[in-house]
């Protein structure tokens, strides 16, 4: 299996299912070896310290009307294999 480029997108990093499950299979992916991100659209970051070291955490904006042209920029730039978003 070859390593895959991997963004997660996550409304914000707070306390819920939703970020503990992409945090924590954002966290296996990466010990399996694959580069992996999670891009963040808010402020809440709650939840940031179960963040694995290998995984990129990155806030993109601080809420969904100026978030587009950051994300648009970061897929141009990094071209992830696979984008998954949660929520």
């Amino acid at each position: 299996m070859s390593l895959k480029k991997v963004v997660f997108t996550l409304n914000g990093l707070m306390y819920g299912g939703v970020a503990r499950n992409t945090i924590n299979l954002a966290n296996h992916m990466a010990m399996e070896g694959h580069d992996v991100s999670i891009l963040v659209f808010g402020r809440s970051r709650d939840l940031e310290s179960e963040i694995n070291e290998k995984v990129k955490a990155r806030i993109v904006a601080r809420n969904y009307l100026l978030s587009f042209f950051p994300f648009l920029l970061f897929l141009l730039r990094e071209r992830p294999d696979l984008v998954i978003a949660a929520k």
